[in-house]
């Protein structure tokens, strides 16, 4: 336990802003299995940023245990710089087509972050259309090289588009994953992507102008995405820490907002706290002290933290089920009352599993309600006897 606590403390040292040198020496010192730290490093999706403090000229490190970093780290750049290839032809083949996007994540988000595009790792990409083009960019993908996972029909469904927000194309001749989201999250995100001039701004990838979300929209993306999965990944806290250091002119005031809009304000504050506990990200004086004040964040915080001390990593599941799970979800609501009420309406909203089940025409759609209890018994059954 002592050696994956000084993997720990050697995860968060390599991926701060300015990483102590003389404390990596210590901390390196103390690592007993070397294949670990690289495990968890790309576990935490943090690996290009562990290597590249590794192999600072004064850090003391086997030469055998950079090399094998150094190979995995060329193996991400490899797939990060296909990937960033793919992403341009896609932004030209829609702009052909006069369909709007805005891709995030990703090559714009490490380019944004790095000012390059392999200091982070991503499995995918993620792009972000209207509504109303998203039959359109299915129909342009599919007549190149993608397939979508789920059957077409789907895309007709009102309640599918209403519970869901994403689809998956597989592109078949590089077997890279696109993400083609309507919307940012199940709830409703109050951001309006028919005007893009005002709600994006413009990163050069590669020498090519592509739109992605302002960097406002963008910390509150990333906010509400770590929190709805607990801050199981490192790399998301980092995203945190560096959008927040490196962007110019941002307005956590705007984004407090909007989050407010959302009824996700815990959700933003748990972001920021969260950071802040780990990386000593700088925040204004009145959001610090409204983050000190919330007790509900102030102990997710702790728990994230402590999660992360015992590398709990991969072990969470996105529609929990044992009772701290549903105590945090619970906790996440803006007010402190009627728990038990929000622990009912989480689990038993409709969910995409459920409308994927069957594909039921709208006058039937009550049906799915009575669906999901099966479904998540089912579930939890499999997962027990798994």
């Amino acid at each position: 336990m002592k050696s994956v606590n000084h993997i720990n403390e050697l995860l968060l040292e390599a991926t701060r802003l300015q990483p102590n040198v003389s404390k990596l020496n210590k901390l390196i010192s103390k690592v007993e299995d070397y294949k670990a730290l690289q495990n968890y490093s790309f576990l935490h999706g943090v690996l290009p940023l562990v290597y590249k403090s590794l192999k600072h000229p004064d850090v003391k490190i086997d030469k055998d245990v950079l090399l094998a970093f150094k190979q995995k780290f060329i193996s991400i750049s490899q797939k990060n710089m296909q990937m960033t290839a793919e992403l341009i032809t896609l932004t030209k083949l829609f702009k052909e087509h006069k369909i709007k996007m805005l891709p995030f994540k990703g090559p714009t988000l490490s380019q944004l972050l790095y000012n390059d595009i392999n200091s982070r790792q991503y499995g995918d990409l993620d792009i972000l259309v209207n509504e109303e083009s998203l039959c359109e960019a299915q129909e342009l993908m599919s007549q190149h090289n993608y397939k979508m996972e789920l059957p077409k029909k789907f895309l007709k469904n009102r309640l599918f588009l209403k519970v869901g927000k994403d689809i998956h194309m597989h592109n078949s001749t590089s077997a890279n994953l696109v993400e083609l989201h309507w919307k940012l999250f199940e709830t409703k995100f109050v951001f309006n992507k028919k005007d893009f001039s005002n709600q994006s701004q413009t990163v050069l990838v590669n020498n090519t102008p592509i739109e992605t979300l302002k960097n406002e929209n963008l910390l509150l993306y990333l906010c509400l995405h770590g929190s709805k999965h607990f801050w199981e990944r490192l790399e998301w806290i980092v995203d945190i820490d560096r959008l927040i250091n490196v962007a110019k002119n941002l307005d956590l005031k705007e984004i407090e907002e909007q989050a407010i809009k959302m009824k996700s304000k815990r959700l933003f504050y748990l972001g920021l706290s969260v950071s802040h506990a780990m990386f000593y990200t700088p925040l204004p004086l009145d959001i610090k002290k409204a983050i000190e004040e919330d007790k509900i964040v102030q102990e997710m915080t702790k728990k994230i933290a402590a999660n992360f001390s015992k590398n709990n990593i991969g072990k969470k599941s996105t529609e929990p089920f044992n009772l701290d799970e549903i105590k945090n979800v619970s906790a996440f609501t803006q007010k402190n009352k009627d728990t038990l009420k929000s622990r009912f309406i989480y689990y038993f909203s409709l969910k995409t599993g459920d409308i994927l089940m069957v594909n039921l025409p709208s006058y039937l759609s009550w049906f799915y309600h009575i669906l999901r209890p099966f479904r998540l018994v089912g579930k939890y059954l499999k997962h027990i006897f798994s």
